[in-house]
């Protein structure tokens, strides 16, 4: 019953304000076109223009994470593990991100073995990786730095890591981060909005895959946010 109200709870605040506030930032772009495009100079439209575009990448991002989530707590997303190439899937399902990062002036780099496979959830590991390196590019400072980096450990399980330069976190949001039921929502180094609900939905997607999902950081200096995946089978 608790966990039931928290995802409520959560459910609501995002729709009320995180939801809201994009929104209202697109609504007034678009009002602004319609009464001053007459006298607008070229340069302004194309800076209203690639602000509603980002106002509209932050929204779709929020709307999939949200619709993600509302299913798999209906039982509705389906889990069905096949063994592929970790290297192209990461970069693949980076790609959305990394025009947001070339924007901002952050590099995304990646040391991934050419040979590494794994046994997972197709859909669910671009979720995973989608959420984690968008977050890493929302919190990390023009002119940073974000590896992406993978490798079988001891256990012959297969660990994923996305290492930021970022502003990082304190012990105490530390702490809360993957909680339903903790607040953890922060604007990013340009203002870009943040739920928290996409490491939610990661966890939730990790321990499908009877993995873990963790993270490390130290406050203004990075972040790095891991996670395990099963080896693919002709590996085990």
């Amino acid at each position: 019953l608790q966990k039931l109200n928290s995802e409520k709870d959560k459910f609501f605040s995002i729709i009320a304000h995180d939801l809201r506030s994009p929104f209202t930032a697109f609504l007034g772009f678009t009002q602004l076109m319609v009464q001053d495009l007459p006298t607008l100079r070229f340069d302004n439209i194309q800076e209203i223009a690639l602000l509603m575009r980002d106002s509209a990448t932050n929204l779709h991002r929020l709307l999939e994470n949200l619709l993600q989530w509302s299913r798999l707590q209906r039982g509705m997303i389906a889990f069905n593990p096949e063994q592929f190439l970790l290297q192209p899937k990461l970069k693949s399902c980076t790609q959305s991100v990394m025009e947001i990062a070339n924007k901002k002036g952050v590099e995304i780099s990646f040391d991934i073995p050419d040979d590494l496979m794994v046994f997972a959830d197709n859909n669910m590991i671009e979720s995973v990786i989608g959420n984690l390196a968008s977050n890493a590019v929302k919190f990390t400072n023009k002119g940073g730095k974000i590896l992406i980096s993978a490798m079988t450990i001891p256990d012959q399980t297969v660990q994923i890591s996305i290492k930021d330069t970022g502003i990082g976190l304190n012990n105490a949001l530390l702490e809360k981060l993957f909680k339903i039921d903790e607040f953890t929502s922060r604007t990013g180094t340009d203002g870009e909005p943040s739920t928290g609900l996409g490491l939610i939905l990661c966890k939730d997607f990790v321990d499908r895959h009877e993995g873990k999902i963790w993270a490390e950081s130290i406050e203004g200096m990075g972040s790095t946010f891991h996670f395990t995946l099963p080896p693919a089978k002709y590996n085990q």
